[in-house]
């Protein structure tokens, strides 16, 4: 049972290492945008794309080559400092925090135990610290209050309206895409697994004496082995 249970969570965990792989390679078509935008901070911009194609790479490392989960966490770090980086361009509290929750969110589900709590707090690090840098002034742009509003002033990037408006609504959407995608394919299986233990409970019920016969329920085995 033990061992069956192993193989289906690293089934599982190589399944979303492949995902993830393809969506730290998405980021890489928002290359030609930020170019069209305007570049201020080369550093911060090869971060962003060096550290999604690393991640990418590893990540697919990992689901091609069974790789374990001390890999997967290697991953999560990678990321997670790709992605922290997206705070020079709309500040830390505009685009960041919520790709950095999509990336923890998998981790979350597929690792377990001291690997799950060292991925997650790799993400946690990344918002804490990318703060604390944009207030200390040490990321380039950040925000600006006056009466009445909030100014968010350029940073790794310039910021004409349209854009920069496309950049976070394409960003925003791969957001919501990747947990849902990865929810979705889990609440799949879970859903799978319960109609099996039915169906195992059903046959044991049939082998009994007299059988089960007397429940309206048992007359049929749940959907699936009619």
């Amino acid at each position: 049972m033990d061992e069956a249970l192993e193989s289906a969570s690293a089934g599982r965990l190589h399944w979303f290492s492949r995902l993830a792989s393809l969506g730290y390679l998405s980021f890489v078509f928002f290359l030609p945008l930020v170019l069209f935008m305007g570049v201020r901070s080369w550093p911060m911009i090869f971060l962003w794309f060096g550290g999604s194609l690393a991640a990418a790479a590893l990540s697919y490392a990992v689901g091609a080559l069974k790789l374990g989960p001390r890999s997967v966490v290697a991953v999560a770090v990678i990321s997670c400092v790709a992605l922290g980086t997206t705070a020079a361009m709309f500040g830390p509290l505009v685009l960041t925090p919520a790709l950095i929750g999509m990336n923890i969110t998998g981790f979350a589900i597929t690792l377990s135990g001291l690997h799950r709590r060292l991925a997650v707090g790799a993400g946690i690090a990344t918002v804490v610290v990318t703060m604390a840098l944009g207030l200390a002034g040490v990321l380039p742009g950040g925000y600006q209050f006056t009466d009445g509003g909030m100014v968010i002033l350029p940073g790794s990037v310039e910021l004409p309206a349209i854009p920069a408006m496309l950049l976070l609504a394409l960003a925003s959407l791969v957001s919501m895409w990747m947990p849902v995608h990865l929810v979705a394919r889990l609440r799949d299986e879970l859903q799978e697994a319960e109609r099996r233990v039915l169906l195992h409970n059903w046959h044991l019920g049939e082998l009994l004496p007299g059988g089960r016969r007397g429940s309206a329920s048992s007359d049929d085995p749940p959907n699936g082995d009619r």
